[in-house]
């Protein structure tokens, strides 16, 4: 069986990191399917050449393997899924955290890009944020204001957002409404 081919390797090893951890993987793969989990957290056993921090302790061996499907749909971290693998009872856990892979993007201090924005429409220039009609109303282009350059979909969305409610508030002051999303219009 598999599992105790897996045992009788590790029998043999001293307690800390694994002295040879290609062949602990080679018996791990072998006998990944047949362990007892009540969870399996994505992980197959074609997933086991990526592990990391491979250690026995008996009658555990505890491995690390990053996890990289939120990082893939643009999150800036992975999850590290660290694994127990009881060879006696044949059972397999985890548990998971977040390791950041790219650093954050510094908090923008909106206020002062507000201000002039506001200050723009209050006197009304002619920029090329801004996107004037006709009818004196305004819309803001926030592509513009706040392009996207490689920054992740949330943050950029945040900031728009936290942007076009501090210009909205000062415009507010000078009798101004927002009709609808970016645009603004002088009340009379």
């Amino acid at each position: 069986m598999a599992i105790e081919a897996l045992r009788e390797y590790l029998r043999g090893l001293p307690s800390g990191p694994v002295p040879e951890p290609g062949r602990v993987r080679a018996l791990l793969d072998d006998c990944w399917n047949k362990l007892s989990m009540t969870d399996r957290g994505g992980m197959v056993a074609s997933k086991l050449p990526r592990i990391e921090s491979l250690t026995w302790h008996f009658p555990e061996l505890r491995f690390s393997i990053e996890r990289h499907g939120s990082f893939v749909l643009g999150s800036k971290s992975a999850n590290i899924q660290h694994w127990t693998i009881d060879v006696v009872a044949g059972e397999a856990s985890f548990h998971e955290r977040s390791r950041l892979l790219v650093l954050r993007e510094k908090r923008l201090e909106l206020e002062p890009l507000a201000e002039e924005v506001s200050g723009l429409i209050l006197n009304g220039a002619r920029d090329h944020r801004l996107s004037w009609a006709d009818d004196n109303s305004v819309r803001l282009l926030m592509g513009k204001i706040l392009p996207k350059r490689g920054l992740a979909s949330q943050t950029i969305v945040g900031r728009r957002k936290r942007l076009r409610e501090l210009v909205k508030r000062r415009l507010a002051e000078a009798n101004w409404s927002s009709p609808k999303t970016n645009a603004f219009v002088r009340n009379s």
